[in-house]
C-alpha cells in the first residue's frame, strides 16, 4: 500500500486510479474519489492471485507474470536476463512476450472491473524491455474499447523510491492525527 500512496496522489482530478505493482508479486491497490478501496480486513487488491487457467490447470498471475516468474523462467540473475534482453536473446524475448500476455490480461480484468481514469505500473517487471507494450497490446485488444480507450496507462514516477515516499507520507499523516 505504501507504494500506491506514493503513486496515486499525483492524480487528484481523477475519479478512479488504479496502482498496479509488478515486482515479485503482482498487487493492486485502488482509490475511487480520493478513498483507498479497502475490504473487510482494511486491504483489497492482492491482484497476483487472480487465478488463470493454463494448459489445463490453474495457476496464479504471481507465477506467470511477476519477476520473480520471468526469473524462475530464464534461471538467471535480473541483470544476466537484461543483457540478454539487450541482446534481442529469443528466450528471453519469449519470457518476456508470455509473461507480458498475461500482465495485460490482468489489465484487462482491472480496467473491466473499476473502470479507472488512470492506472499507474510500477514495480521490476514493468521495467523489463517489451513486458508493457505487450501487456498494453494484449489489453487493448481483449479490454471492452469503450473503457480501454477512457483509461491511461502510466509508469510510476518515483520507480523504486514508491515505497519508501508512500510509507513516509502515511506516517507523516498518521503523526498528524496524534
Amino acid at each position: 500500500m505504501a507504494a500506491a500512496i506514493a503513486e496515486t496522489r499525483p492524480y487528484p482530478n481523477n475519479r478512479t486510479v488504479a496502482f498496479i505493482l509488478a515486482d515479485a508479486g503482482i498487487a493492486s491497490h485502488v482509490v475511487v474519489d480520493g478513498k483507498p478501496l479497502q475490504g473487510a480486513c482494511g486491504w483489497s487488491g492482492e491482484l497476483g492471485y487472480t487465478m488463470v487457467p493454463v494448459s489445463g490447470r490453474v495457476k496464479k498471475l504471481d507465477d506467470l507474470a511477476s519477476s520473480a516468474a520471468i526469473l524462475r523462467e530464464a534461471k538467471v540473475s535480473a541483470e544476466v536476463f537484461l543483457r540478454k534482453l539487450e541482446k534481442h536473446d529469443a528466450q528471453a524475448a519469449s519470457i518476456i512476450q508470455q509473461a507480458g500476455f498475461y500482465f495485460g490480461l490482468a489489465l484487462t480484468n482491472i480496467i473491466h472491473l473499476y473502470n479507472p481514469d488512470v492506472i499507474v505500473i510500477g514495480g521490476a517487471a514493468a521495467q523489463y524491455p517489451g513486458y508493457l507494450e505487450r501487456a498494453i497490446t494484449i489489453a487493448a485488444q481483449y479490454t471492452l474499447q469503450d473503457l480501454f480507450q477512457a483509461c491511461r496507462i502510466e509508469t510510476a514516477r518515483e520507480g523504486h523510491r514508491s515505497v519508501a515516499i508512500g510509507a513516509s507520507e502515511y506516517a507523516r499523516e498518521q503523526l498528524a492525527f496524534v
